[in-house]
C-alpha cells in the first residue's frame, strides 16, 4: 500500500510539472505581453501614468543600459536589482508600441564602450583597491539629440526605479521645459524696491536658480484673474491677503487638473524683517501672516491659525546673549527635521536628510475631507503648539519657551500632499471684482465676460502644502 501512495504522489507531481510547464508556454505564446504579479510590493505592476507616458510616446527614443557584469559577479547583490531593471526596461519596450528601444552594453575597462559611458555622465563605482571602475547606469535619447542619464542605479532607490525611468522617458518625450507659474509675496525673483531706494539690485534667491536649471519660472501677478494654460505647475508662495479673484484662478487651475505647491506661514519671519524696512521707508509690505483657508476647506485641510509647531528634540542650536556674553540654546520654533521625520515612501522627501524650518505652521486634515492627507514632513513626539505671539520678539524669549515647553507626545504636520475628489470652494462662481475707494471697480479696463467655471474635479487633484516659507530662504539651506 505504501509503494502504491509513493507511485501516485510521484506521478502526481511529475503531472503538476508538466502542466505548469504547459501553462507557462500557452501564455508565453497566446499572452506575450501579460504578467502575473506576485511579489510582496508589487515590484512589476506598472502604473496607470506609465502605461499612458508609454502608450502615447510622440517620438522615438532609446534607452542604453550600460551594467558591468563584473559586478554582478564580484558584488552579488546586484545581480536581482540588475535582473529587474532589465525586466522592468524590457516591458517598457512592450507597452511602448515599437517607440522605446533598450540596449544593453557591458563597460568593461578601457573600451569603446566605456568611453561612451563615461562621456554620457554616467558615474563609475571602484569594485577594488587598484581602482577599476564598474558601471550600472542608464543614457536615454531622442531625435532631437537630447539626453537623459541615470548615473548610476542606487540601491536605495529601488523603491522608485518605475518613478525615476517613467521620468526620464516622460522628459526624453517631452524635451520642452516645463513651466512652473510664480505667485510670491515675497522677492524670490529680487526686490526691484531695492535699487529704487538706492541700494544695489537684489538677486533672486537661490531657490530660484536651482528651479531654473530644470523648468522654465515664468512670474504671475500676485492679483490675477486667471493661470495660463501653458502652466504646468503652479508655485504659490506667502499668499498673504490674497484676493478672492485670485484665489478663484488658482482653485479653477486645480479642479481642472493643474498641480500645485502651497507655501503658507502663520509667521512669515523673511516678510517681518521686510516689513520692518518698508516701515522704515514708508512703504507698503506684505503681512508675515498667509493662509489660504477658503481653498484649504475645499480641499480637505487647515492651516492651525495664530500657532507655530515647536519640536524640542530637533531644535535647532542658536546663539543667545550681546557680544560681551554669549550662550547657546535649542530654539523649538526653529526645527532641523532629520530623515526619521520625513516620509520615506514618497519620491518628494525619500532621498532627503535634513530640511530647516522656521516658525512653521501645522497642517491638519478635516473631519469632512473627500481627499487623502498625507504627512510629508513632520515633528517628532516632543513637540507642541505654540502661540505665534511668543516667537515675534527681536528677539524672541528662548529661554522661557524653553521653560514652559511642554511635549503633547504626538508628531505635528508640517508639510502635506493632499489628493482625491473635491468641489470648487467657490460654489457660487466667480466672485465679483472688488471695489476701490471711489466706489468703482479696482480695474480700469472693462471686465471681460467670466467663463462659467468648473464645479468639481475633473480628476483627482495632486496639492502639496508646506506651513512654511522661510525653509526657501538662503540662510535656511544653502
Amino acid at each position: 500500500m505504501t509503494n502504491n501512495r509513493t507511485s501516485l504522489t510521484l506521478i502526481g507531481l511529475a503531472a503538476l510539472a508538466v502542466l505548469l510547464v504547459a501553462t507557462n508556454i500557452l501564455a508565453t505564446a497566446l499572452l506575450p505581453g501579460w504578467r502575473l504579479d506576485l511579489t510582496q510590493d508589487r515590484l512589476y505592476t506598472l502604473s496607470s501614468g506609465t502605461k499612458q507616458v508609454l502608450g502615447d510616446l510622440p517620438e522615438p527614443v532609446t534607452l542604453r543600459l550600460y551594467l558591468s557584469q563584473r559586478l554582478l559577479r564580484d558584488v552579488p547583490g546586484y545581480g536581482p536589482y540588475a535582473q529587474r531593471v532589465n525586466d522592468l526596461l524590457n516591458e517598457y519596450a512592450q507597452l511602448s508600441r515599437g517607440r522605446l528601444t533598450v540596449e544593453s552594453f557591458d563597460p568593461e575597462p578601457f573600451t569603446d564602450v566605456e568611453d561612451r559611458a563615461v562621456a554620457a555622465g554616467l558615474t563609475g563605482a571602484p569594485i577594488n583597491q587598484q581602482g577599476d571602475q564598474v558601471y550600472f547606469g542608464l543614457v536615454g535619447t531622442n531625435t532631437t539629440d537630447d539626453v537623459e542619464t541615470i548615473p548610476f542605479f542606487q540601491t536605495d532607490r529601488e523603491r522608485f526605479l518605475e518613478y525615476d525611468l517613467t521620468r526620464l522617458v516622460n522628459r526624453l518625450a517631452h524635451p520642452k521645459q516645463h513651466v512652473v507659474g510664480l505667485i510670491s509675496s515675497l522677492p524670490l525673483m529680487g526686490d526691484p524696491m531695492q535699487a529704487m531706494m538706492g541700494g544695489a539690485p537684489s538677486q533672486p534667491w537661490l531657490v530660484i536658480d536651482q528651479i531654473k536649471q530644470f523648468f522654465e519660472i515664468r512670474s504671475l501677478p500676485t492679483e490675477t484673474t486667471s493661470i495660463p494654460k501653458d502652466v504646468d505647475l503652479l508655485m504659490v508662495v506667502h499668499p498673504a491677503s490674497m484676493s478672492e479673484q485670485t484665489q478663484y484662478a488658482i482653485d479653477q487651475f486645480v479642479l481642472g487638473g493643474g498641480k500645485a505647491l502651497i507655501f503658507v506661514d502663520p509667521f512669515a519671519e523673511s516678510a517681518a524683517a521686510q516689513m520692518i524696512q518698508a516701515m522704515q521707508r514708508g512703504m507698503p509690505s506684505p503681512s508675515p501672516v498667509s493662509d489660504l483657508p477658503k481653498l484649504f476647506k475645499a480641499w480637505g485641510l487647515k492651516l492651525e491659525p495664530n500657532m507655530v509647531a515647536g519640536d524640542r528634540r530637533n531644535a535647532k542650536r542658536v546663539s543667545l546673549g550681546g557680544s560681551s556674553k554669549i550662550r547657546a540654546a535649542d530654539y523649538p520654533a526653529w526645527i532641523g527635521v532629520p530623515a526619521d521625520d520625513l516620509n520615506q515612501d514618497d519620491a518628494i522627501t525619500a532621498q532627503l536628510q535634513m530640511i530647516n524650518l522656521a516658525t512653521s505652521g501645522i497642517l491638519t486634515p478635516t473631519a469632512d475631507a473627500s481627499t487623502k492627507f498625507e504627512p510629508l514632513i513632520s515633528t517628532s513626539a516632543q513637540s507642541q503648539p505654540i502661540p505665534v505671539d511668543k516667537v515675534m520678539g527681536n528677539p524672541p524669549d528662548i529661554m522661557t519657551l524653553l521653560r514652559e515647553f511642554k511635549p503633547t507626545g504626538q508628531s505635528l504636520t508640517l508639510a502635506a500632499r493632499i489628493t482625491g475628489p473635491v468641489k470648487t470652494a467657490f460654489p457660487d462662481g466667480a466672485p465679483k471684482a472688488e471695489k476701490s475707494p471711489d466706489g468703482k471697480s479696482a480695474d480700469a479696463k472693462p471686465a471681460a465676460p467670466v467663463p462659467a467655471g468648473l464645479t468639481e474635479s475633473k480628476a483627482p487633484i495632486d496639492v502639496i502644502v508646506v506651513a512654511d516659507t522661510d525653509l526657501l530662504q538662503d540662510r535656511f539651506w544653502a
